[in-house]
């Protein structure tokens, strides 16, 4: 007769040695894997968001310095004749009638957060340079204006830089 107790017994002795039982933990190996992986992604996710923070800032101030110069040419464009350099509050920009014009090649004056003529360059956002073209020969008067920020950088290395040229027909 065959004893069923030693092979039970050696069944399950050969048994817990090749397949151990889990009791639901994980192992040091799959810890630290984990850990390595999302230590990966979150030091990506960090960077994208400072590129996306920086982008947002960037196309902040595009936006302001584009809404400015809209509004700079508008005003202008509306009362070309009237001067409202001396006006409270100050407007950057000369009349832009022939007769007045002065011809100015690169005059670089400071605007605040909303276009108005600063003159502390401290506190001003941006940089305006303006040039000023009339000519006898060709009737009317050509704007172009640059917008830089920040203020206190030169145009050309600036942060950012926003440009338009306009012309304004004859009177």
């Amino acid at each position: 007769m065959v004893s069923t107790a030693f092979f039970s017994s050696s069944a399950t002795v050969s048994r817990s040695r090749h397949f151990p039982r889990r009791n639901g933990a994980f192992t040091l190996a799959e810890v630290v894997l984990a850990l390595g992986v999302t230590a990966f992604c979150a030091v990506t996710l960090i960077g994208l968001f400072t590129v996306g923070v920086t982008t947002n800032m960037q196309a902040g101030k595009e936006t302001q310095a584009a809404t400015i110069v809209q509004t700079l040419m508008v005003t202008r464009r509306a009362s070309p004749a009237a001067d409202l350099t001396s006006a409270q509050p100050r407007f950057p920009l000369p009349p832009m009638v022939a007769s007045s014009v002065t011809p100015a090649a690169g005059k670089l004056v400071y605007v605040d957060a909303n276009g108005l003529l600063t003159a502390d360059a401290a506190t001003a956002q941006f940089g305006l340079t303006y040039f000023i073209t009339s000519t006898p020969e060709k009737p009317g008067t050509q704007l172009h204006l640059i917008l830089h920020w920040p203020a206190q950088a030169a145009a050309a290395k600036a942060a950012g830089i926003y440009e338009i040229l306009s012309y304004f027909p004859p009177q």
